[in-house]
């Protein structure tokens, strides 16, 4: 039997050198006929060496791995998500992957390699396992999920978190694999590191734990929390908690995996459950830098063609909209003909006040969507840093002391701009005209909330405009300043106006407020 096996590996090498010589399969499938990457069957794999490839994958929930050979430039990245945009002589795409703190700009030429699950996310691809490999969080009864992962022989760290609201809880973990049935993990699959008396480290069965105070309803961040209990334990075993309410436990530990291939992983749990693995089923090589293509002119709302997805190009614009999250900034241009939502990677440099209501010219990478008639134009322009803006035309008077008087700053007209000032900025007290409905009313401070098309804001009422108080669902307008107050930017009023009652009534049912 075993000589069948040798006669029969040797026919799938000879078969796939002898079409790699007339250019039908590339040298990484020899290497997987000669089993010196993976131990992948090549009857389940499928090998992929171009970006137009990928887009011929539909599974969101893959049963398969595949292996992977691409070389392209990068377009765009967004190291802190782990995402970037892959180019080569087929086509582009947006891949999702665990860089593991690796860096990745614009205009590098990589090298990516590996074995491993490709998985449709939103608009792109994700390779391999980023984040939790099954995701059971959340309030609930007993329910299962799973997912699949790549994992060659040998040790991987392992990370289950888990937590209960009230009453009844429970826990199970279970895998399957390469000619390993489905069943629980075994204590005999599961280690912990333990360091001797001369320093080294040695495995041995188990895994560690950690007990927590869980008062929400998902899981919460157990880094930040201190463990009410610590100790070690043979396997996911939830008798180790120290009280059964209101409490999550995280184990952590080494899974052996018996041989190379494709393993599912089944989290039945209640309440909330993840479970987290280490693999490095794919390698990112860079191997130089290039030349971006030169970007061609876009109109916002312009109908593109289908190989147009990805492609870098320039566009003008309005600012609209501004919000600055920890791992980059949404935007959104205006023009006459439609709008588009901007993704900034890297925000650092920008300022809100001096982009806001002002014209500009942004250079990125357009990714397309449907619009209502089912045709194909810009949805998202992924950007990459304050280098791809240029300002053509600011509402900004141009002085040489801004602070030095508060009417040559600009007038801010949502609540949206008054909270992305910082307290410097809303100490420089910039005038403020903005509309909106009254969603609360504090008569002991004379102050109210309003309500705008982009969120709440407080008003200290200093006005003598009005002599009586202002009711919720009025439909107001506000001039005044800002003002840094103790926790975050106000406005401060200097004149209230009612603007009517029916442009109260149709601002409060767009808002839903009754």
């Amino acid at each position: 039997m075993r000589g069948i096996f040798e006669i029969r590996a040797l026919f799938i090498k000879a078969f796939c050198c002898s079409l790699f010589c007339i250019g039908l399969i590339s040298p990484f499938a020899v290497r997987i006929a000669e089993g010196a990457s993976t131990n992948i069957s090549l009857a389940t794999s499928t090998l992929i060496t171009n970006v137009v490839q990928l887009s011929r994958l539909s599974s969101q929930n893959p049963a398969v791995s595949h292996s992977i050979h691409l070389e392209g430039n990068v377009l765009w990245a967004n190291p802190a998500q782990g995402r970037f945009v892959l180019q080569d002589a087929s086509g582009a795409e947006e891949l999702e992957m665990n860089l593991r703190g690796q860096s990745l700009k614009p205009g590098q030429r990589i090298l990516l390699e590996g074995n491993g699950t490709i998985t449709i996310r939103g608009a792109g691809f994700q390779l391999g396992a980023v984040g939790p490999v099954v995701d059971d969080n959340g309030i609930h009864t007993m329910i299962e999920k799973s997912g699949s992962i790549y994992l060659g022989a040998g040790r991987h760290p392992i990370r289950v978190d888990w937590f209960n609201g009230l009453e009844k809880y429970g826990l199970k973990v279970s895998y399957e694999g390469p000619a390993l049935p489905r069943q629980k993990i075994p204590d005999s699959a599961l280690f912990r590191a333990q360091t001797n008396t001369t320093g080294a480290t040695n495995f041995v069965n188990g895994l560690e734990y950690s007990c927590y105070a869980a008062e929400g309803e998902v899981l919460p961040d157990f880094s930040e929390l201190t463990a009410l209990k610590t100790g070690m334990v043979s396997n996911f075993d939830l008798s180790v908690m120290s009280r059964i309410e209101h409490v999550g436990l995280q184990f952590t530990g080494y899974l052996q995996i018996p041989r190379n291939g494709l393993y599912i992983f089944y989290l039945k749990s209640d309440d909330g459950s993840q479970l987290f693995i280490d693999e490095r089923s794919f390698e990112l090589q860079t191997i130089r830098q290039v030349e971006l293509p030169k970007p061609r002119k876009m109109i916002i709302g312009q109908v593109l063609s289908e190989d147009e997805n990805y492609q870098r190009v320039e566009v003008e614009g309005k600012v609209a909209f501004v919000d600055e999250r920890k791992d980059g900034w949404d935007m959104e241009l205006t023009s006459e003909t439609g709008r588009l939502k901007l993704e900034v990677a890297d925000g650092s440099g920008l300022s809100a006040a001096l982009l806001l209501n002002n014209r500009v010219r942004v250079v990125g990478i357009c990714q397309t969507t449907y619009d209502a008639e089912g045709e194909k134009v810009g949805g998202i322009l992924l950007v990459s840093n304050n280098d791809a803006f240029k300002i053509i035309k600011s509402n900004i008077p141009s002085v040489e002391n801004l602070s030095a008087k508060s009417g040559t700053l600009p007038v801010l007209t949502t609540a949206r701009e008054v909270h992305q000032l910082n307290r410097e900025e809303a100490q420089r007290g910039y005038p403020v005209k903005i509309q909106g409905v009254v969603t609360c009313f504090l008569p002991e401070r004379q102050a109210f909330t309003i309500q705008d098309a982009t969120r709440g804001l407080y008003v200290q009422d200093s006005s003598e405009s009005r002599s009586v108080s202002p009711e919720i669902g009025e439909y107001l307008e506000i001039e005044g300043k800002t003002d840094p107050s103790l926790f975050a930017p106000i406005v401060d009023a200097e004149h209230v106006s009612d603007l009517g009652e029916g442009a109260c009534r149709s601002q409060c049912i767009r808002l839903g407020i009754n």
